[in-house]
């Protein structure tokens, strides 16, 4: 995420004002995600990248808008680079898990570990 795009990233919140974004390949370490994933109106949730590595990509964020009813999935295991929140309003419930995985290397078990977190009930 360099600072071109972080300035357009806040122009977009700003004109298209989106509930929710998952955001793969921040590419940015603790510190820097501390200060510059910052954006009125929306709380952000991200794992930095797992390397120190400035080539690597890696990380991954989501966005919610503030008045979305909305917690963070805590109990997610602790692989780097996978974020979640779970959205509850009075007429549904859904989580999003976003997961940052490199090229090619997405295994099948990742996606089913997350299986029981993977439901959409309308009520």
């Amino acid at each position: 995420m360099t600072q071109a795009r972080l300035c357009e990233f806040r122009l977009f919140l700003e004109q298209i004002q989106p509930d929710i974004v998952s955001i793969q390949e921040i590419k940015m370490n603790k510190e820097q995600a501390n200060l510059f994933l910052r954006f009125d109106g929306y709380k952000v949730y991200y794992k930095p990248r797992s390397t120190g590595d400035p080539e690597c990509g890696g990380g991954t964020a989501i966005v919610v808008k503030e008045t979305v009813d909305h917690s963070q999935i805590t109990n997610l295991d602790k692989d780097p680079d996978h974020v979640g929140i779970k959205v509850e309003t009075a007429d549904y419930c859904f989580n999003l898990i976003s997961l940052y995985s490199p090229s090619n290397s997405l295994q099948k078990e990742t996606v089913v570990k997350y299986k029981k977190y993977m439901a959409l009930i309308f009520f």
